[in-house]
């Protein structure tokens, strides 16, 4: 079970974002861009996001994506 959070009307962001857990089978392919408008996380790391953007609240949370 994968933990999703979607976001829209994120400032300075054309395009929806979606962060999200993925499963083993495309572990290998962390770290790579996958597809437009999702940041893919290891199942852990979404399960701590998830839970810091609950505690803290969507417009508290910052992700800055570096190409």
């Amino acid at each position: 079970h994968t933990r999703y959070i979607s976001v829209t009307g994120v400032q300075t962001c054309a395009l929806p974002i979606s962060v999200h857990g993925t499963g083993q089978g495309n572990w290998k392919r962390l770290g790579n861009p996958a597809s437009h408008g999702c940041i893919r996380m290891h199942p852990d790391n979404a399960l701590t996001f998830n839970r810091l953007v609950r505690q803290h609240g969507i417009y508290k949370v910052w992700v800055t994506v570096h190409e």
